[in-house]
């Protein structure tokens, strides 16, 4: 039988790309360059950035992805990296208010922890904590707490990035009541579940010098260099640390960190606010990162970290906002805008950091201090396609001069529009697409009940 055109079976091709968004301005942050770009297209395919080019020279149409997205009057910018947090505290968030910091972690924070933790209340607490990241443009942290195996499963679950790092100190934790090394086998758990895993990474998380013997510190240093995993660990976060330390010690917390080889390992240093002039040198040679939390060290009263000479010496520097019971939210661009004026007020000087160092650290710079900056950071071709879209049309941007400035001093959460991680959208015109608020609000009240109840004696 003769077969005409009608009868030809013809296979389509798939769409090149899964994903190509189409933006009015780009901010690449490449290089750590804050520079503007305007009318590009972003190619995406297996969760990679494959083409960036300008859209007059471009061939690209809709029918060349699975999906398009038109991010007319919109900014392109990297996905924001949360340095340093604890995503559970998100639970605790108004429940120890207006305290130092020693009556703060010991007379609420730790009683709570011993007392109510459990894998449930993580499961709740860190889903929350996502959802409030997710909604202001926080596409990867850097946590430290326990139970952090259900912490991660939750990110995979939700689709963020990020280290999770379960924690080790000589107290006992909530999740080794027993002492019996539980810490460890949750660490070995991770690293044997998310071993080739594109968004989820394991590390270690020693709690601090003051609450680390010499034996811990080393036990956690090997155990880094035995399964590969970043460190993360809270150092000179208040002058009272430094100066029990220099008494016991007789010399800094990052000195005694440098001599027991720990900063071999190149870790992540939480806060430093309280860092001493022999510190900066140890802490470059070695490669160590720091992460500024300024909005949770000037809540607690522990002063400004000096991050003019942390900068100075080329030290990669990342923000984060610390967990929200010491903050108490997780909004990234507050964070910058806060970091930002609290150096211009203690140094006095309104020039000793801008706009745009914020910027870096809360993008490729935050990257950078992660050891994340060959896959995030920066919207280059190779690297994970982690984007966010701002509305550039909020009453708050306007009128724009300078953008980048205005982002920092002038912008909040509420200008994030939508989310994408690994090449997945996760967030589309403000709404959370991958956490269910409604249920997971229920879940929430009934936890905050227990906590409630515990505090009221």
């Amino acid at each position: 039988m003769r077969m005409g055109p009608v009868d030809i079976i013809t296979e389509s091709m798939p769409p090149l790309f899964d994903l190509i968004v189409h933006a009015d301005v780009l901010m690449d942050m490449e290089g750590g360059r804050v520079d503007l770009q305007h009318d590009v297209h972003v190619c995406v395919r297996g969760g990679k950035i494959v083409e960036i080019t300008e859209a007059a020279k471009s061939s690209r149409t809709r029918a060349d992805a699975t999906r398009w997205i038109d991010g007319k009057g919109k900014l392109l910018m990297p996905g924001l990296i949360n340095g340093h947090t604890h995503l559970t505290m998100s639970m605790f968030r108004g429940a120890a208010e207006d305290l130092a910091f020693h009556d703060w972690i010991y007379k609420v924070i730790l009683p709570i922890e011993g007392k109510l933790l459990n894998p449930e209340l993580v499961a709740i607490g860190s889903e929350l904590a996502m959802f409030e990241c997710l909604s202001s443009g926080v596409t990867t942290v850097a946590d430290m707490y326990y139970f952090e195996d259900i912490v991660a499963d939750v990110a995979d679950r939700v689709g963020m990035r990020g280290i999770f790092a379960e924690h080790v100190a000589d107290f006992v934790a909530p999740d080794d009541r027993d002492s019996l090394g539980e810490n460890y086998r949750i660490i070995e758990r991770m690293v044997h579940r998310y071993r080739d895993h594109p968004r989820i990474k394991v590390g270690i998380g020693a709690h601090a010098p003051y609450s680390c013997s010499d034996a811990t510190l080393t036990k956690v240093a090997e155990w880094s260099k035995k399964h590969d995993l970043k460190i993360l660990i809270h150092v000179a976060e208040t002058a009272r640390e430094v100066e029990e330390h220099v008494a016991q010690y007789g010399k800094t917390p990052v000195q005694r960190l440098f001599d027991l080889g720990f900063m071999d390992r190149r870790p992540l240093f939480a806060h430093g606010v309280h860092l001493q002039p022999g510190d900066f040198e140890l802490i470059q040679k070695t490669g160590t990162s720091v992460v500024y939390n300024p909005e949770s060290n000037m809540k607690l009263g522990s002063g400004a970290a000096p991050i003019v000479e942390i900068l100075r010496h080329g030290i990669a520097l990342g923000i984060g906002t610390d967990g929200a019971a010491s903050n108490n939210d997780l909004d990234l661009f507050r964070e910058m805008d806060s970091g930002a004026k609290l150096q211009k007020l203690t140094c006095k000087d309104p020039t000793s950091v801008r706009a745009r160092d914020l910027l870096r650290m809360a993008t490729s710079e935050g990257a950078r201090a992660l050891g994340l900056e060959n896959e995030i950071g920066s919207i280059e071709v190779g690297k994970r396609a982690d984007l966010i879209l701002l509305s550039l049309n909020r009453p708050e941007l306007q009128p724009i001069y300078d953008l980048p400035s205005q982002l920092v001093y002038s912008g909040t959460g509420r200008l994030v529009d939508t989310v994408i991680c690994e090449g997945r959208v996760l967030v589309e015109a403000g709404r959370v697409l991958s956490i269910d608020w409604d249920s997971l609000k229920v879940k929430i009240q009934a936890q905050a009940q227990r906590i409630k109840t515990f505090l009221q004696g």
